[in-house]
């Protein structure tokens, strides 16, 4: 896949295959046909998991313990700091939004430090 000036980090904290799911599914295929990096953070052996197993797509997977999970939010961090390109996540899931507010904050308070 050539690298494009974002990529985009898909989140999802559920366990099943809802609506959710489905919508990461047709965005992360469409945005394959224009060739714009992706990957797809999710919890391990979720439904989501397992699709993008099947169809070849970049994923990477969690252990879902809670939704306020410092240590998901840190691994949300460092795969943001891991990738040369901007990040983007679109996420509409209270919790899956919650992570992504932790990785802002452990962000801030980096610079802080």
């Amino acid at each position: 896949m050539e690298s494009s000036a974002l990529a985009i980090l898909h989140l999802s904290s559920a366990r099943t295959w809802r609506g959710g799911e489905q919508q990461i599914a047709y965005l992360v295929e469409t945005l394959h046909q224009q060739q714009i990096q992706q990957y797809i953070f999710c919890v391990e052996d979720s439904p989501l998991a397992h699709w993008c197993r099947a169809q070849h797509f970049p994923s990477m997977g969690y252990k879902k313990r809670s939704a306020f999970d410092l240590k998901v939010a840190k691994q949300i961090r460092a795969i943001c700091k891991e990738k040369t390109s901007p990040m983007f996540m679109p996420t509409t899931v209270m919790p899956t939004l919650l992570l992504g507010w932790l990785r802002n904050v452990l962000a801030i308070l980096q610079l802080l430090l």
